[in-house]
């Protein structure tokens, strides 16, 4: 197994920078079990009078193999042999813009999800799927006395695609949400909510 990480740091004035890659590399224990993961994040922020505001990035590439199950007679002969040559990849895109103040906060989102499968033990079977999301979280809050109001909106929209051997599919999914939430405080390591 190979892992390599780089973190980087930066803040000038007002202006914060970060940046962090990491890899993954396994051959795995048994036949057609390599795993690798590459992920890379990365966020620019600034702070302006009570405000802190900016973007966020995060991107992921994942591949493995799936060796499938033995049966006992197989393992007892070889354990690190592999029934299947079945091979999975995934990848994940999203992009994030925020906006945080004393009273108010906001996030707005758009992401992106990809899987593809390939399978030939039982002929050739190959599929592939697409879920792509918006999301918009504003929330308030407030304090009166002993109280910690906070009240929030969450607006999600997806839509699902997926291809395969077989057929295709699709769906699409809205959901919005309203809460409001109380946090009481009785003694300064107590709180009810």
């Amino acid at each position: 197994t190979q892992r390599i990480n780089a973190d980087f740091r930066k803040r000038a004035g007002d202006t914060a920078l970060s940046l962090n890659v990491d890899s993954i590399k396994s051959a795995g224990y048994r036949d057609n079990n390599a795993y690798e993961n590459f992920s890379l994040f990365g966020e620019a922020s600034r702070e302006q009078a009570n405000w802190n505001y900016g973007a966020r990035a995060n991107l992921s590439r994942e591949t493995s193999g799936l060796p499938g199950a033995l049966s006992e007679a197989n393992y007892i002969s070889d354990p690190t042999a592999a029934s299947s040559t079945a091979r999975a990849k995934e990848s994940r895109n999203s992009i994030e813009a925020f906006l945080m103040g004393d009273g108010l906060a906001t996030e707005l989102a758009v992401s992106k999800k990809h899987q593809e499968y390939v399978s030939t033990d039982f002929g050739l079977y190959e599929s592939e799927a697409d879920i792509n999301t918006v999301s918009l979280t504003p929330r308030v809050n407030r304090q009166y006395g002993n109280n910690s109001i906070v009240a929030g909106l969450d607006i999600y929209r997806s839509k699902f695609s997926a291809k395969s051997t077989y057929g295709n599919q699709g769906a699409k999914q809205q959901s919005y949400a309203v809460y409001l939430t109380d946090a009481i405080s009785l003694r300064k390591d107590t709180d009810l909510s």
